[in-house]
């Protein structure tokens, strides 16, 4: 008798197990990006419009907006909530635009800017 249920409780974890793991697979984040060095070139900014699910399916679409120096670390780093309307950094308007000096970089349109941070 105890031999049947400690099977019948393995199984039950095995298929929450497996519940579990696909639900957290199924969350992993995708969406495109766009990069743009630095006019100086000692920096990349990286602009993405990123979707994915939360554990229980709830949908969450944000931009990602990043300055990386050459050697990979990241320097800033922000998430912003898309609106209904999103800017497409991956294949639309979306621009990254760095000033002149490269102290400075916006990610957006010529028209609406969505972030600006200084660059060290």
């Amino acid at each position: 008798m105890s031999f049947r249920w400690n099977r019948k409780f393995v199984a039950l974890l095995a298929l929450a197990g497996g519940a579990i793991i696909f639900r957290f697979i199924h969350t992993l984040p995708s969406g495109g990006c766009r990069s743009a060095g630095a006019p100086k070139p000692l920096y990349t900014a990286i602009a993405c419009n990123i979707h994915n699910e939360d554990f229980w399916g709830n949908p969450r679409r944000y931009y990602e907006f990043k300055v990386r120096s050459n050697g990979g670390s990241v320097l800033r780093s922000i998430q912003i909530p898309e609106p209904p309307d999103p800017v497409n950094f991956y294949e639309g308007t979306g621009r990254i635009m760095w000033a002149p000096d490269s102290k400075s970089v916006s990610f957006g349109t010529a028209q609406d800017v969505i972030w600006t941070t200084p660059v060290p």
